[in-house]
């Protein structure tokens, strides 16, 4: 995956923990037979699997994409397979957030078991009991000795324990204060395989 970024004109006075760039992207998709006579629907079909999910190589979420191009006539086919494997360059959206990094979340549920939030308005955030440290869980809200409370719809900043993609959406769980050190740390997920593949490959012409 070959990538460039570019600054999104008017971006500059947003919040650094909510960046919005533009990339330019070289990658391979995947054509299906029936889709050889139109491969930019082939293209679109490929990248609207990736709308809204995270990924690490680009370090974002992809929110939308445009600019598709294929970068030459010729596929690859591996080891007989129909589908045929092509190079396009593309323009995707990006809001940058990365693993432990800080965001600003509103409270949409409280139980006695986590908080749910919503980030962006779209993408869902789970802080689990564990991840509140000095909170008690008091009367349908979260409060502190000292008097500090959240409750719904109240904006929290949260940090980033973990961004995992399961079957096409996001999820963020997250932590609210400092986590005890016993809680592990977990990594972004990878979107797709990452392998080098050793198998035969021929062209083919789409």
């Amino acid at each position: 995956l070959l990538t460039e970024t570019l600054a999104v004109p008017g971006n500059q006075q947003k919040s650094k923990m909510l960046q919005l760039q533009e990339a330019k992207i070289q990658t391979s998709v995947a054509v299906a037979p029936h889709l050889l006579v139109q491969p930019k629907l082939a293209m679109q079909i490929s990248l609207n699997d990736l709308l809204l999910t995270y990924s690490p190589s680009l370090s974002g979420i992809i929110l939308a994409y445009s600019d598709l191009k294929l970068v030459d006539q010729l596929g690859q086919i591996v080891d007989d397979s129909p589908i045929i494997n092509v190079r396009i360059r593309a323009k995707l959206l990006i809001c940058r957030i990365v693993n432990r990094e800080w965001i600003t979340c509103d409270v949409a549920t409280i139980t006695s078991e986590f908080i749910g939030l919503i980030f962006m308005d779209v993408f869902h955030v789970s802080v689990l009991a564990h991840n509140i440290p000095g909170y008690s869980y008091v009367g349908n809200i979260w409060q502190t000795e000292q008097g500090r409370t959240i409750s719904v719809n109240d904006k929290v900043e949260v940090q980033i324990e973990s961004l995992i993609n399961t079957g096409g959406h996001l999820t963020i769980n997250g932590i609210i204060g400092k986590a005890p050190s016993s809680i592990p740390k977990k990594e972004p997920i990878v979107v797709g395989d990452t392998t080098k593949s050793d198998r035969k490959k021929k062209k083919a012409r789409i």
